[in-house]
């Protein structure tokens, strides 16, 4: 996942104050030259005890998005932008 996904692992783990116990990725790639030695988009499942799940996609491709949300019991947490400090980071 290079550096587009790191943010998003490491956001998980902060919010869950836990390590995964399974990730499942998958990855695909269209017939561009520049994507040929590295993956265009990645998905990734990663499982955490308490049978909490983070779920996650990163594009080059794609238009930039760089937000979370975060269901919980209780209520949700939306953190847009969650990942771009040039423009502040902010939550609902």
């Amino acid at each position: 996942m290079y550096d587009m996904g790191v943010y998003c692992i490491n956001a998980a783990r902060y919010v869950f104050r836990a390590e995964p116990t399974e990730i499942f990725a998958f990855s695909a790639n269209r017939t561009e030259e520049r994507f040929r030695k590295t993956e265009e988009m990645t998905s990734v499942v990663m499982c955490f005890a308490g049978e909490r799940l983070r779920i996650s996609s990163m594009q080059f491709r794609a238009a930039p998005v760089g937000n979370y949300t975060l269901a919980g019991t209780k209520g949700t947490l939306v953190a847009d932008p969650a990942y771009e400090y040039s423009e502040g980071l902010s939550h609902r």
